[in-house]
């Protein structure tokens, strides 16, 4: 991992958070003092995992239309020989 890219990565979690929590939802259940600690770790995880799937569903999409253009460039570039 590149030094750059753990901000990189925070930002994009903390973006996602926000959209599906709620603006500041971090800062919000940092400041928080009825949670434990090991409470808002659990919450932590719990939105990571979230995040992961949406980057993974996002990524999977991507993959399927890149092979769906790779598909139909390699169908072009056979019916111009």
């Amino acid at each position: 991992m590149d030094a750059d890219e753990g901000p990189i990565q925070f930002f994009k979690l903390n973006s996602f958070i926000d959209k599906k929590y709620g603006k500041e939802s971090i800062t919000k259940l940092f400041s928080n003092s009825k949670l434990s600690d090991e409470q808002k770790i659990n919450k932590i995880d719990i939105w990571w995992k979230g995040f992961v799937e949406n980057n993974n569903i996002i990524k999977d999409k991507q993959d399927i239309e890149k092979k769906k253009q790779d598909q139909s460039y390699q169908i072009q570039f056979q019916n111009t020989k």
